[in-house]
């Protein structure tokens, strides 16, 4: 999918002289390894916070430091910047450039079966109907063939054979990859699991060691257990579903 990154010079009234400066700092680190926005980005950090100081000190000159200070840190934050990217429509100039170069016509490639245009794909989720076009999530690493680097990718269809790749939904950052998963607790009982019979207080995991246990109330000593299976089986009668 070609970008026309005119449309985005229009909406901030800039014309960009190195369009290929533009292009890397849409570039997450995730679609390339090399060539990315890390360095873009941490300069752009410090360029931000040194102009809207600057600004505010222009605007209030006689307003004491620590005004200034909360102003500042209401317009340099994850919120307020998220804000204006979604007003300027900022992930739709998001690129991977060699995706362009890739196609299904290889001979050993599904066709009928979606697959991503390149790298690893699994679990399909989030699948919904919206505006006369299916939307299909999955775990995706885009890097390599192999599990890992995990991001959620994103495709469209409109009958659910003929599929196109957009741009990745959600992408890893700082503090981790992208995964998925559901947990619902059944304040209401509305699975009837919870009677005078069966109910049970489901205990706090405790972590002894390295290992992490779940002790009930009448076990004097921690099982011999650690997964997800010994935890369903051991409160299976609990209304946490």
């Amino acid at each position: 999918m070609k970008i026309n990154y005119s449309i985005l010079e229009k909406k901030l009234n800039l014309k960009f002289k190195n369009k290929n400066l533009l292009i890397k700092s849409l570039t997450h680190k995730s679609y390339n390894k090399t060539i990315n926005n890390e360095k873009i980005e941490f300069l752009g950090d410090r360029v931000l916070g040194l102009v809207i100081a600057k600004k505010l000190l222009e605007i209030y000159p006689d307003e004491k430091e620590g005004i200034i200070d909360k102003k500042f840190a209401s317009l340099v934050n994850k919120k307020t910047c998220l804000n204006i990217a979604k007003n300027i429509q900022l992930e739709k100039f998001q690129t991977f450039e060699s995706y362009s170069d890739e196609n299904y016509d290889h001979p050993l490639r599904p066709q009928f079966h979606f697959t991503s245009l390149k790298g690893w794909n699994n679990d399909p989720n989030g699948m919904v109907f919206y505006d006369g076009e299916y939307h299909l999530y999955f775990q995706h690493n885009p890097l390599d063939v192999v599990w890992g680097n995990m991001t959620w990718g994103h495709a469209v269809s409109k009958d659910m054979v003929h599929w196109k790749q957009l741009n990745h939904a959600i992408l890893p950052y700082k503090d981790g990859t992208i995964f998925s998963g559901t947990a619902v607790v059944d304040h209401n009982n509305s699975l009837g699991k919870n009677t005078k019979e069966n109910n049970c207080d489901c205990p706090k995991t405790k972590r002894i060691g390295s290992k992490l246990y779940y002790p009930t109330l009448n076990w004097s000593e921690p099982p011999h257990a650690t997964d997800y299976e010994t935890y369903h089986l051991i409160h299976k009668n609990c209304n946490i579903w």
